[in-house]
């Protein structure tokens, strides 16, 4: 590798899949011949993986994007996430920020190292094509993986711009999942946490989540899994049944109500 750059640290905010998505891009960058350095610690390059649900979230990534160009004004920052999405222009005249990418080159990262951190560029693409998915999973705790098997929302609630920022919803088949599922147990992790932004949404091709528990039931070497959180109007009698009778998963889980109203 050529590279002049040794070093990287990385940043998450907001949801379980963020954590799955910074894990891959971590995974990539190491593979691409970088060492990871804490977060804490100087590094040659600095990888913030934004969330933007609301406007707290973006102050946090503009705060934070200033304290490391304030700690470290040599160092290279990379901005991705949905923040970089919704607001790739405006992050991208930040002080200190070198390169903006958005969600559809989000795992990409080593791609861009060389060209593209020498000219501040933006790059990102139109959200709304986007029709791939690519499963990502973390490996950074002991016990348990949080695995993104879905993303984007088809949606269109007037408060939230998940839509504008992740594109449409899409998922892995159960097979791909299944493959993702067993890497994971055989590096000696027990517990799954099933991610994704609307992961009652997950299937296509005539497999839905249902199918998928049915699956992940049959495996012996997994201890426990659970849904990181799903719609109300997505849990329906057969996905209360299975955690109602299973002996791998945990007999909870988290409904996000909006509104109360």
């Amino acid at each position: 590798m050529s590279s002049p750059y040794k070093t990287f640290a990385i940043k998450t905010f907001g949801c379980k899949v963020n954590f799955a998505d910074s894990s891959m891009i971590t995974q990539g960058l190491i593979e691409y011949g970088l060492s990871y350095v804490d977060i804490n610690e100087i590094a040659d390059i600095y990888i913030i993986n934004t969330c933007s649900v609301t406007e707290n979230a973006d102050k946090k990534a503009n705060q934070f994007i200033k304290s490391l160009n304030k700690k470290s004004p040599l160092s290279k920052i990379i901005i991705t996430g949905c923040y970089a999405q919704l607001n790739a222009e405006k992050i991208s005249k930040q002080k200190g920020v070198d390169l903006v990418i958005g969600m559809e080159d989000k795992l990409n990262v080593e791609k861009y190292l060389l060209e593209s951190l020498s000219n501040n560029n933006i790059i990102r693409e139109n959200i709304d094509r986007t029709k791939e998915f690519k499963i990502s999973y973390s490996l950074s705790e002991r016990t348990r993986s949080f695995l993104k098997i879905q993303d984007g929302c088809d949606y269109s609630c007037s408060y939230c711009t998940i839509p504008y920022a992740r594109g449409k919803s899409r998922s892995g088949t159960i097979d791909r999942v299944l493959n993702k599922t067993n890497l994971i147990l055989d590096s000696g992790i027990k517990e799954i946490v099933l991610s994704g932004i609307n992961v009652g949404d997950f299937g296509s091709n005539d497999e839905d989540l249902y199918m998928l528990l049915l699956e992940l039931e049959k495996l012996n070497k997994l201890h426990r899994y659970r849904i990181s959180s799903i719609e109300p109007n997505l849990l329906n009698d057969d996905i209360i049944n299975i955690f109602s009778n299973s002996k791998k998963a945990l007999p909870h889980f988290h409904i996000p109500l909006q509104s109360g109203s």
